[in-house]
């Protein structure tokens, strides 16, 4: 599969745009811990190698890809919605939110937001939505690494409070061993109630 590449944010600065800011999100789906975005602006003259979406690339590889961004691209904010949160005002809302406190978290007001597939509301900033883009785009790519990375490195950490549920495994999505697990424990205090556990995935 074909890396992503620079080519819409190079179309969008060609046209005057000065801050392109991709946007991607992890933990949609999962049945425990938080939704978290993030949103990268890039340095388009430093590219790090291997960057692509963060589903189709090894842990390790995720891990030692984050290292080589946060040193190189000249921004990044990464914004958390907690699974109480999700619960109360539900997955599309939480999904925007998180998206909205990773923009807040720049130092700057982008001028444009490339996003993977969500069609983002209530944004006070042009946005333009792609299918796949986290495969094609290469700040969205980004941004799926560093969002994933730091959601998984939280779910870790969780695993020490929790170690039975073994999130640090699954990192809380929906899997055999985790559906077996809330069957003999029930849900702790991470779980999203507001969510279909009848069956693991």
């Amino acid at each position: 599969m074909p890396f992503p590449t620079l080519h819409e944010e190079n179309k969008l600065y060609l046209k005057g745009y000065q801050r392109v800011v991709g946007l991607d999100e992890v933990g949609r789906g999962a049945w425990a811990g938080p939704l978290i975005a993030a949103a990268v602006l890039v340095d388009r003259q430093q590219r790090v190698r291997g960057v692509h979406d963060s589903k189709l690339l090894t842990p390790q590889k995720r891990e030692s890809l984050y290292v080589d961004l946060v040193k190189t691209i000249p921004a990044w904010g990464i914004g958390i919605v907690e699974h109480d949160e999700i619960d109360r005002m539900g997955i599309v809302r939480a999904n925007a939110l998180a998206m909205e406190r990773a923009v807040a978290r720049l130092p700057f007001a982008p001028d444009m937001l490339l996003v993977d597939g969500l069609a983002l509301q209530g944004m006070d900033l042009p946005v333009m939505s792609f299918m796949k883009g986290d495969q094609r785009i290469y700040s969205i790519a980004c941004a799926s690494i560093l969002a994933k990375v730091t959601r998984d490195a939280l779910m870790t950490r969780v695993h020490r409070q929790y170690p039975h549920y073994r999130f640090d495994e699954h990192k809380g999505y929906g899997t055999a061993y985790h559906y077996k697990m809330i069957c003999q424990h029930g849900l702790c205090d991470i779980h999203r109630r507001s969510f279909d556990l009848a069956r693991a995935e």
